[in-house]
């Protein structure tokens, strides 16, 4: 892949990854049930699939779920639901500022994850030195944020546990 298409992909998923991180936090701040939210997202995003497949005719009578498939995966979608409801929790209780510096350090917890339980090599000595800013930048920000809560400290560490063990695939 070409480094432009590479840069715009990241660039479109970054916007939309910004814009639903601004509509959560409406939403949870207009109807503070964040598995009401999650679930309303869950239903249109797999009805917007499943339209899309239909009109696209990507799905085919031979694509049937086996069960030990199913066995096999389903911690996966269980685990980035529980990462997702605890962003919502995040969103719920804390500002959109705190919520992407904890959403910046999973990196972070992924590689020593990695590392510890996957037996997967430490990350390089660039790795590092992002990691070392990226703790840096979250330091100084709750030191000067007011807002900042011990209450806050509790979801988002959740919410990290649940996305390392996802992306990790530790189950």
């Amino acid at each position: 892949m070409e480094r432009s298409t590479t840069f715009f992909i990241g660039l479109a998923y970054f916007c939309a990854s910004s814009m639903m991180l601004i509509v959560n936090k409406l939403a949870v701040t207009h109807l503070p049930i964040p598995t009401v939210v999650t679930s309303l997202q869950y239903v249109v995003a797999a009805a917007i699939v499943y339209a899309s497949a239909r009109l696209c005719k990507i799905l085919e009578a031979d694509t049937a779920l086996r069960m030990d498939e199913v066995k096999r995966y389903v911690i996966v979608p269980f685990l980035f639901s529980l990462a997702i409801f605890s962003n919502m929790k995040l969103l719920e209780t804390a500002n959109v500022e705190t919520f992407m510096v904890f959403r910046f350090s999973t990196p972070v917890f992924v590689a020593l994850v990695d590392f510890a339980l996957m037996g997967k090599a430490l990350p390089n000595l660039r790795a590092w030195i992002s990691f070392a800013l990226i703790v840096a930048g979250a330091i100084i920000y709750t030191i000067t944020d007011e807002g900042f809560s011990l209450s806050t400290v509790r979801v988002s560490s959740s919410q990290n546990m649940f996305q390392c063990c996802a992306l990790t695939r530790l189950f």
